[in-house]
């Protein structure tokens, strides 16, 4: 089998950064690509849409700033990954995350997952799902699942 493309979803936690490493280990030994994904979720749909206005300044609708501050996330990521040697790219979705990483690694055709858990167990993993063992079960590809291990 051979992998080209690896897909690397974050959330910008310190849990995320277990995935890094081993993606990186990947794309060396395999000549792959790094496609860092970040999977903001927008407002529920219960609530209804809200603004912010700035002093003096126009409203801005919510869903801009959620999407404004992931990509700044993200390139302070790519910035600090790419000094550190690594090269890659990111990705910004809006949804639920486990079903956007399943459809993005579908639709473009992805070879490999590689993801950290957070590693819940009992009551959080059952009030919190787990994005990884979701995208294990859907994911059309294989999927490389690094535990975070926080000192």
């Amino acid at each position: 089998m051979g992998i080209g493309r690896i897909l690397v979803p974050t959330d910008f936690s310190r849990h995320a950064r277990a995935a890094y490493a081993p993606a990186q280990g990947f794309a060396e030994r395999f000549g792959a690509s790094i496609d860092l994904l970040h999977v903001w979720e927008g407002l529920p749909s219960t609530i209804p849409e809200w603004s912010l206005r700035g002093i003096d300044g126009p409203t801005i609708p919510a869903r801009d700033v959620l999407r404004k501050l992931a990509a700044m996330e993200m390139e302070l990521l790519l910035t600090e990954l790419r000094a550190g040697g690594m090269t890659v790219h990111g990705l910004l979705e809006e949804g639920n995350a486990w079903r956007a990483i399943a459809k993005l690694a579908e639709r473009d055709r992805y070879d490999l997952i590689v993801l950290s858990t957070h590693g819940r167990s009992g009551v959080d993993r059952l009030m919190m799902g787990s994005v990884a063992e979701k995208v294990v079960r859907h994911a059309p590809c294989p999927v490389y699942v690094a535990r975070a291990v926080l000192a």
